[in-house]
């Protein structure tokens, strides 16, 4: 990656912190959520 699309992600990360996506934040965290439940069920039921 270049030191362009590294500040671009960086922005947008700080954009999203602040509330600047805040719906696009808040699915992002409901999925990630889901994602994490889903790995911890697959990790503890020995599979």
């Amino acid at each position: 990656m270049n030191a362009r699309s590294v500040r671009a992600t960086a922005e947008r990360g700080v954009a999203a912190a602040t509330g600047g996506l805040a719906t696009g934040s808040a699915q992002r965290r409901m999925q990630v959520a889901a994602a994490n439940r889903e790995l911890e069920q697959a990790s503890c039921g020995g599979g």
